[in-house]
């Protein structure tokens, strides 16, 4: 029990460590990628910053959806889509407009980053632990304290404390275990800092330049 315990909480924090370091890594990505932005050509440079503006809130709407809604979700994945083409046309666009423009090329690379990035945390939030393992580390809960209670009635007496005390750890664990699976739900959920900050940068520099 206490090595299928150790093993499963090992892979459930490895996967929430990775979720973690894939949302920082989307959003230096697109901070990235805003920031070559202001080297672009002026007739283009508005558009492609509101095109990155609008796509990090959706970003933020969506980590903030629960996966029970599944019509939301699907809709806004279906825009975000929708909106990684656009940008990637945008910038095909800005090489096209000024073909000898040192600062095009390294703003198309930074797009290819960022669309990459999103890319590996989309994967990250829907990899998880097993179900088998978790069905196996249920199962043999249930077969721990089945034994655990035949014992007490072949040595006639009640548990210990301490035995109680040991069963409400297992499952508390057993729930952190789960809870660091499911990145948007429970207790114990994914940073979204460094996106939201990231939005909120992104609003206050336009107001700014103005």
């Amino acid at each position: 029990m206490a090595l299928l315990l150790g093993f499963t909480f090992s892979l459930s924090l490895q996967r929430f460590d990775s979720r973690s370091e894939a949302a920082v890594n989307e959003a230096n990505a697109i901070r990235t990628a805003y920031l070559r932005s202001e080297l672009l050509t002026a007739s283009i440079r508005d558009a492609v910053q509101q095109s990155l503006r609008d796509f990090v809130d959706l970003r933020v709407e969506m980590v903030a959806v629960s996966p029970a809604r599944k019509t939301e979700l699907n809709a806004l994945i279906a825009e975000a889509r929708r909106q990684v083409d656009g940008l990637r046309d945008q910038a095909v666009e800005a090489v096209l407009v000024d073909p000898r423009s040192p600062h095009a090329d390294p703003y198309v690379q930074a797009v290819n980053a960022m669309i990459g990035e999103l890319v590996k945390r989309d994967a990250a939030m829907t990899r998880h632990v097993p179900e088998t393992v978790l069905l196996l580390l249920c199962g043999t809960f249930l077969i721990t304290a089945m034994i655990m209670g035949y014992a007490t009635g072949i040595a006639g007496h009640r548990t210990s404390f301490v035995a109680y005390l040991m069963i409400g750890l297992i499952a508390i664990l057993a729930y952190l275990i789960i809870d660091l699976d499911r990145p948007r739900r429970g207790l114990v959920q994914v940073s979204e800092k460094s996106l939201r900050d990231l939005q909120a940068d992104m609003r206050t520099v336009p107001s700014q330049a103005r």
